[in-house]
């Protein structure tokens, strides 16, 4: 089973610096044009399924990768949102930083022992249960080729799962290939 997991393209609170976590935020006009050459890297693999986090900027990336390949079904699972970051949501990442001390941008997700669940957010181990159970309910399944749409704090788990390596960030965009 080949397990190919994108990070949702770029979108307009991205650009702003500000923290998506779980809104339902859309793609910025680059991530649009950014997701056309995504699509085209992608017409030649083979996929059997698509799930996607249900949040619009994650099934606006996995949309017309269905649609390339033969209108696929994109199952949508909530195990596949982003980070819960409370009453940090939509704040700017320095808001954060203020806070827990992780300096730039994201880095306090490279920590993999954040814990925002007093400020209404996830702490890292209710973020990884949930991926995990999503990842042993996939590679139960009948070995089909998948392709998941996603978040960066998921995808820093399926490394974690999959090759026990702890990775820092990447790009909107990125693909990330992973075997059972």
């Amino acid at each position: 089973m080949k397990i190919l997991v994108i990070r949702h393209e770029t979108t307009v609170l991205n650009e702003k610096g500000l923290i998506n976590s779980q809104l339902d935020d859309e793609l910025s006009d680059t991530g649009k044009k950014d997701l056309l050459i995504l699509v085209k890297k992608l017409n030649n693999e083979k996929i059997d399924v698509i799930y996607s986090s249900p949040l619009k900027r994650a099934l606006q990336t996995a949309q017309p990768i269905a649609k390339d390949h033969e209108n696929l079904e994109i199952i949508t699972d909530k195990r596949l949102m982003e980070v819960d970051f409370g009453e940090f949501t939509g704040k700017s990442w320095e808001s954060v930083n203020e806070i827990f001390h992780q300096g730039k941008s994201s880095d306090m997700l490279n920590t993999y022992k954040y814990d925002v669940s007093e400020y209404g957010g996830e702490s890292y181990d209710q973020v990884k249960n949930r991926v995990y159970s999503f990842i042993e309910d996939l590679i139960k399944t009948d070995n089909k080729d998948a392709l998941i749409v996603t978040h960066g704090g998921v995808i820093r788990l399926f490394y974690l799962y999959f090759k026990n390596q702890k990775v820092q960030t990447f790009p909107n965009g990125s693909i990330h290939t992973f075997f059972k």
